[in-house]
């Protein structure tokens, strides 16, 4: 049996798909909405005894794999690594060690997202972090919760302190990118990489903290204003775009992505309702970014410095992808129409 068979007959698409949205008993099947188009009447369909879905709308079906796929944006190695997780199943191309190593990883970054979490709501230090983000952002709490902010307080090991207490070791905390490693060596070799900053967790597609981006409090013009964790055994800035997986559904139904520069533009738009938008950090994009987009959409939205972008994204965009450069609020229409007129 091969692993991808082994994972099927684990498995239920019944309790997969389920994971993502909600599925209701329709005769020897369950319905829902298709997540991959808008629809007012569920056209969604999965079969229990197949293991099979399709949507009768748009016409997109398969097996669990091909749903995860479509789902999460990802190609078939990576949905087979996701679902053979959750069945269980050990893949043997993968080294054992360096999957051992990526989890512990990701429970670090976890562990260190929770704590700051806990500093932002309940430390007076974190005051200014949070009249920061309410008053002056205009950020409402559950959009804060819902995005996981944080604050790091301006010590050089409070973070370190309480993953040690958690079992994390300094060497795992270096290689996470959560600490600096010391020059010299005498007393403790590492201190905290973000401090005095408010905390942007970032995701995978699938929602998995791989990475941190810190926004800095200070005035001095000296400290950087983002500081993000280096690239590690799970975080290369140029693959990954804040945000995406909170945006990729809306992406897919919209059949368009709007791409901001910064992180807390992202979340503003999201609060405000328009969910299909992601950030690229203030860096310049990438091939890798615009890759991982096309996954979700071929029409892309930049709202960037008109010259800056103009000057510098068309190269990066594949054959029929659609582009468009805003600078205000246009509609979808009025994007979409602008996306045909660039088309690469």
């Amino acid at each position: 049996m091969s692993p991808a068979e082994e994972v099927k007959s684990r498995l239920d698409i019944i309790d997969v798909v389920s994971e993502y949205f909600p599925l209701k008993p329709a005769g020897a099947n369950w319905r829902a909405r298709c997540p991959f188009h808008e629809e007012r009447t569920p056209s969604f369909m999965v079969s229990k005894s197949k293991q099979i879905w399709h949507c009768f709308g748009c016409g997109e079906g398969g097996d669990i794999f091909s749903f995860v796929m479509k789902q999460e944006g990802l190609e078939f190695p990576d949905a087979l690594r996701l679902l053979a997780d959750k069945a269980g199943v050990r893949l043997k191309a993968e080294d054992p060690t360096i999957r051992s190593e990526r989890q512990r990883l990701m429970a670090l970054l976890e562990a260190a997202v929770v704590f700051w979490s806990e500093v932002l709501w309940r430390e007076v230090s974190a005051k200014s972090a949070m009249s920061y983000l309410v008053e002056e952002r205009k950020l409402k709490p559950e959009t804060i919760r819902a995005w996981r902010l944080g604050y790091a307080s301006d010590s050089w090991e409070a973070l370190i302190n309480h993953l040690v207490k958690l079992g994390y070791k300094e060497e795992e905390m270096i290689k996470s990118g959560v600490a600096i490693r010391k020059m010299e060596t005498r007393g403790r070799g590492a201190y905290d990489r973000f401090r005095n900053r408010i905390i942007f967790p970032i995701a995978n597609t699938s929602g998995q903290i791989i990475g941190i981006s810190g926004r800095t409090l200070s005035s001095s013009e000296t400290e950087a204003k983002y500081v993000n964790t280096p690239e590690t055994l799970l975080y290369y800035k140029g693959q990954v775009l804040y945000g995406l997986d909170k945006a990729k559904t809306s992406v897919k139904q919209q059949n368009l992505a709007i791409i901001v520069e910064g992180n807390m533009d992202a979340i503003a738009s999201h609060e405000t309702g328009v969910a299909n938008v992601v950030a690229s950090s203030g860096t310049a994009l990438t091939q890798d970014q615009v890759r991982l987009l096309k996954r979700f959409t071929d029409n892309l939205a930049f709202a960037f410095d008109a010259d800056a972008a103009g000057s510098g994204l068309k190269p990066l965009l594949k054959p029929n992808q659609c582009w468009s450069i805003i600078s205000a609020e246009p509609s979808r229409s009025t994007i979409l129409r602008n996306c045909r007129t660039n088309r690469r």
